[in-house]
């Protein structure tokens, strides 16, 4: 039985006549890409946009990271999704590893939460970061709900067990809680606050004491794009 051959559409139109004319034709309506046509699924169409043009414009790159990472930072971020870590540093991907909670919390060894600490101990104990920066921002959501958290004992029990993790670093603030800059002084000193209990680790401990490590903090303001540097000696954030 003979074998059915195919053809293009261009070939077609060339059989019957239709020339370049046509040939241009057919080319101005070759189907859009996956990214130019949308399917209205923010995930798809993301996912179409990486492949049709992300990953071809930066194919080296991600070739180059194909079989390993070597990331120079852990970065601790709050889940808030206004924060974006690799733009924020401008980072490319292989550079940073992320830990990304609610108020950007590093559990105390005295109150530990395995599935937290597994990226901070995988980040310091494998992977052999140098510097682990923790990142508060402006406007945190479970810096705000800290201040009122008995109202989410009921309604968000999982956050209001995570939250009790500060509330040591509330106790600590002094001041009216009602003053227009307390929360912003709080999402400070939660920043802050976390590098002792990075400390609280021995695994961290370490590495620090061995000179192969730093812990830094940070406080990122989002609308005005600014962002400044807990410096450990003045026990002040400064601009960086």
């Amino acid at each position: 039985m003979p074998t059915r051959k195919s053809y293009s559409r261009r070939q077609i139109l060339q059989a019957l006549g239709f020339g370049a004319g046509a040939t241009a034709l057919a080319a101005c309506t070759t189907e859009p890409t996956k990214a130019a046509s949308g399917t209205g699924d923010p995930i798809i169409d993301g996912i179409n946009k990486f492949e049709d043009s992300t990953y071809p414009d930066n194919k080296k790159l991600y070739e180059g990271l194909a079989d390993s990472q070597s990331p120079h930072t852990l970065v601790v971020t709050c889940s808030d999704s206004r924060i974006d870590a690799e733009t924020l540093l401008s980072a490319k991907p292989g550079e940073l590893f992320h830990l990304r909670d609610i108020a950007n919390i590093i559990p105390h060894a005295s109150k530990p939460e395995f599935g937290v600490l597994a990226p901070v101990e995988y980040a310091v104990s494998s992977l052999g970061v140098s510097t682990i920066a923790v990142i508060g921002h402006s406007n945190c959501g479970g810096m705000a709900a800290l201040q009122h958290l008995d109202e989410y004992a009921k309604k968000l029990p999982a956050t209001h067990d995570w939250l009790t993790r500060s509330e040591g670093v509330l106790a600590s603030l002094d001041g009216d809680r009602n003053a227009e800059d307390f929360s912003l002084r709080l999402e400070k000193a939660n920043a802050a606050a976390q590098l002792d209990n990075l400390m609280s680790h021995a695994f961290v401990v370490d590495r620090v004491k061995a000179g192969d490590l730093k812990l830094e903090a940070y406080h990122y303001d989002i609308g005005k794009g600014d962002v400044t540097k807990f410096d450990q000696e003045k026990g002040i954030f400064v601009d960086v």
